[in-house]
């Protein structure tokens, strides 16, 4: 499914700082260089935006920096805020009160990523940043069209499959569950239209057509994990650090 470069431990392809400690790199520019960033909030919660890239917000405890070209910082935050990654950063769903057991600096460097071609890296990068967006929007107005709710929470289910793809990718037979190759279909939309606000009407639109080949893998990945449930949570790493 996925044309993968890389999969490993966050650690390799970036630092990982306290956001303290980030601080203090940024004032000395001889170490920050063209550092960029995504800051990840230490309590694991089921929704929300656990990571995101652009200033420093102040309840965000870690920060993830990297000079390396190869690596979209927005890739990370959509792998980060997805329901796989998230079950991880949590420590494997030890749940006390709705809230995942802390994030620890030692727990996110050892966090499995895994790094896809640039074009791939591009398409969840967009869904993630277009996830982003429509959460700080919903926020600041409580009057949003129902339809923009329903594509809201459409959108992170995506994610959320997509991201289960990647992490999963023939490990269970290598189904045909694909969803990706969709989304990047969604994308082309986007990236087709001049106007971004007009853009972003038709791409959400289009996800609730009749002929709709996202949907339609969406529905066929359901069916799956109904089926095999067990099996891909089997498949979820483990490892140090907490």
């Amino acid at each position: 499914m996925t044309n993968e470069l890389y999969r490993g431990d966050l650690s390799d392809v970036a630092k990982v700082y306290t956001t303290n400690g980030y601080l203090k790199v940024v004032q000395d520019k001889r170490k920050s260089g063209s550092l960029k960033s995504l800051y990840v909030k230490k309590q694991v919660t089921k929704d929300g935006i656990q990571a995101r890239t652009g200033t420093c917000p102040k309840d965000y405890s870690y920060v993830v920096a990297t000079t390396d070209i190869n690596v979209d910082m927005d890739y990370l935050a959509f792998l980060i805020n997805s329901f796989p990654w998230r079950i991880m950063l949590g420590n494997g769903l030890k749940v006390i009160e709705g809230i995942y057991t802390p994030t620890s600096l030692g727990g996110l460097k050892k966090l499995p990523v895994i790094i896809l071609s640039k074009e791939e890296q591009e398409a969840c990068a967009f869904l993630n940043t277009f996830i982003t967006a429509m959460y700080d929007d919903m926020g600041k107005d409580e009057k949003m069209a129902d339809f923009i709710k329903k594509a809201y929470r459409y959108l992170i289910e995506v994610r959320n499959y997509i991201a289960l793809e990647i992490l999963l990718d023939g490990k269970l037979g290598n189904p045909d569950i694909s969803v990706l190759s969709a989304w990047m279909k969604k994308k082309s939309i986007y990236d087709n239209t001049q106007d971004k606000k007009e853009a972003a009407i038709l791409l959400v639109t289009s996800i609730f057509s009749s002929n709709n080949d996202l949907r339609n893998r969406m529905n066929k990945m359901r069916m799956y994990i109904d089926e095999n449930e067990d099996a891909i949570f089997n498949k979820f790493p483990k490892w140090p650090g907490r």
